[in-house]
């Protein structure tokens, strides 16, 4: 998660306030994405599907993928992923690039929409 936290001060610094409030932007800590995560049911079935409509650098979605990927069965996510930030989908498609790799590691496949 730090890789996602590095990204988010890294936006943080680059934009003013002003802006992200006209954009309507919060990027979520990643204490609270880890305890979002949490409340999620965990897949019964081999195949879950996971939709993040306001993504940002995909903080829920990375917590929840290091959620699985700590499961011993193995799964396979899809995660739908949508952004309206253009200037976001590059530390998105890190931040899920990231989560990919861990996932595969542990054993799990993993998808992305956008």
């Amino acid at each position: 998660m730090n890789n996602l936290l590095e990204l988010q001060k890294q936006i943080e610094t680059t934009t003013s306030l002003e802006q992200r409030k006209l954009k309507g932007q919060f990027f979520t800590p990643p204490e609270i994405a880890h305890f979002m995560a949490g409340l999620f049911d965990l897949p019964r079935t081999k195949t879950f599907r996971l939709l993040d409509p306001g993504a940002g650098i995909g903080a829920l979605s990375s917590a929840f993928c290091e959620r699985v990927s700590q499961l011993r069965t193995s799964h396979r996510l899809e995660i739908h992923l949508f952004e309206s930030d253009g200037g976001l989908l590059p530390s998105l498609r890190r931040s899920m690039e990231y989560s990919k790799q861990r996932l595969a590691a542990a054993g799990h496949s993993c998808f992305t929409l956008r």
